[in-house]
């Protein structure tokens, strides 16, 4: 990935941080995410957001560590990482399982 800096009309960064702080990601998100929408890109994913779909759609935490390594092959993502999205998402509220729940259920590919 490459790196460059850009100066924007305050206008313009206020629209980009008000963005930013509604959707709770950071501002180089919202600029990746809008160019690659111009562009017609693929939307560039977070390791957050591939792990927690992960666990949305069943994966145990060991599926979802080999999911997000296999996606993100220089990570530093750990078992505790994974556990803490898990964590992350039953504390909001969201219905998914435990990694012993996902193990049993075992549904996803």
């Amino acid at each position: 990935m490459k790196k460059f800096s850009v100066a924007l009309p305050d206008e313009l960064y206020d629209a980009v941080t008000e963005r930013a702080a509604l959707e709770g990601i950071n501002i180089s998100d919202v600029v990746r995410d809008t160019l690659a929408r111009e562009f017609a890109f693929k939307p560039h994913r977070t390791i957050g957001e591939v792990a927690m779909e992960a666990i949305r759609a069943g994966a145990t935490n060991q599926q979802t560590l080999a999911h997000v390594h296999k996606l993100f092959p220089d990570s530093n993502a750990s078992a505790a990482s994974i556990a803490w999205y898990r964590m992350t998402l039953r504390k909001e509220g969201e219905a998914v399982p435990t990694d012993r729940e996902a193990k049993v259920a075992a549904k996803w590919p």
